[in-house]
């Protein structure tokens, strides 16, 4: 006997998720497109030197973001449908009358729902955080608000500022963000041909009121004559605001090498919380697609039972969004430091599965 999730039923079943799934995932992403498309295209009337190929270049390397995004909403859509279509036309009541649970149909369709995670994992989150990074390299070089003003490695921080001199790069070993202090901190200085003009290493800077304070300086000029100093102040627009938020972005970096920028960020003293919470949401992203199966099965198994079907579907489509914006206030509370970062990226597919499964348990035991 072969096990009910790997039968031919059941993978009749997955056919017809896999179905809508496809037709959910293509309209939305079609309607987000559009949308993208028309902003891009707002964003550029002050730019007549974009094309209309650079602009259709932006909107397909955003689609893994959206798809990323819309994951969750799109599995649920697609349950709802299949469902809601598989007992439309008896489907479902033939197979649960020759012995097949809720279950046995719930579970099945949730190991496609798991594949469908596994392979976004291994395939589309990295090709997204590729076609991320490249975004945002046209972006920068079109619309030319590049906001990469930091670089992160094992070596320490890499920062870059612009100024009427020239250009300059600091290089910080260590930042203490509580104190607000760069350790062992160089300063190489250009000017706007690219010409090196002298470096500045101080022990200690702290970053301030719109300028740079440098403790125990060494300065090296042009013609590499060596200068000591107790205190140099020199000018900046930097902020800290600007500098926390010129990180990589998390949706940049492959789910598989957030751990390894996560401990390059702890090394340099910097706030590793976004990168943590992201790490930790893509995982939680697949239990609240299985919690959102769920959850359709609750509203769609038994529609043809009750006479306002119509308005079980609907409270059930409102759930569903819900569900999925609410995913959103819980993720930026914890981003904000309000709420812990396991509960920020779990809380919303633990509560969808216990509440889906309680509504199943109680629709079952009631008939």
């Amino acid at each position: 006997m072969v096990y009910f999730p790997f039968s031919t039923l059941n993978r009749y079943f997955c056919r017809r998720l896999l179905f809508w799934f496809f037709v959910c995932l293509g309209a939305i992403l079609a309607i987000v497109s559009l949308f993208e498309m028309a902003e891009l295209l707002r964003r550029s009337m002050s730019h007549p030197n974009i094309s209309l190929s650079i602009i259709g270049e932006m909107v397909l390397l955003k689609i893994p973001q959206h798809i990323e995004m819309l994951l969750p909403f799109v599995t649920f859509s697609a349950a709802v449908l299949s469902l809601w279509r598989l007992n439309q036309t008896q489907e479902i009541v033939s197979a649960r009358a020759s012995g097949i649970s809720v279950w046995q149909l719930v579970i099945g369709l949730n190991i496609l729902v798991l594949g469908f995670g596994i392979i976004y994992l291994v395939c589309i989150n990295p090709l997204g955080a590729a076609l991320t990074a490249r975004l945002s390299q046209i972006e920068e070089k079109t619309f030319g608000n590049s906001n990469n003003l930091l670089s992160i490695s094992s070596s320490g921080l890499w920062l870059r500022e612009s100024n009427k001199e020239g250009k300059t790069i600091i290089h910080a070993d260590f930042f203490d963000f509580l104190q607000n202090k760069f350790q062992q901190v160089s300063f190489y200085d250009y000017d706007h041909a690219g010409t090196y003009i002298g470096r500045y290493d101080a022990k200690e800077v702290t970053l301030q009121n719109a300028e740079w304070k440098l403790e125990n300086v060494m300065h090296w000029d042009k013609g590499n004559i060596s200068h000591s100093s107790d205190n140099i102040t020199r000018s900046t627009d930097l902020t800290l605001t600007k500098i926390q938020e010129s990180y990589a972005a998390p949706e940049s970096l492959s789910f598989w090498k957030i751990s390894e920028y996560i401990e390059v960020l702890e090394k340099a003293g910097l706030s590793n919380i976004r990168y943590k919470l992201h790490w930790h949401s893509q995982i939680a992203k697949i239990g609240l697609m299985i919690g959102m199966v769920f959850l359709a099965s609750t509203f769609c198994l038994h529609p043809t039972r009750y006479r306002n079907a119509s308005y079980l579907i609907a409270f059930g489509i409102l759930s569903g969004f819900v569900i999925h914006f609410s995913s959103d206030v819980i993720y930026a509370l914890g981003l904000a430091g309000k709420i812990p970062i396991l509960l920020a990226a779990w809380i919303p597919p633990l509560v969808t599965l216990m509440l889906s499964i309680s509504l199943l348990l109680h629709q079952e035991g009631g008939e």
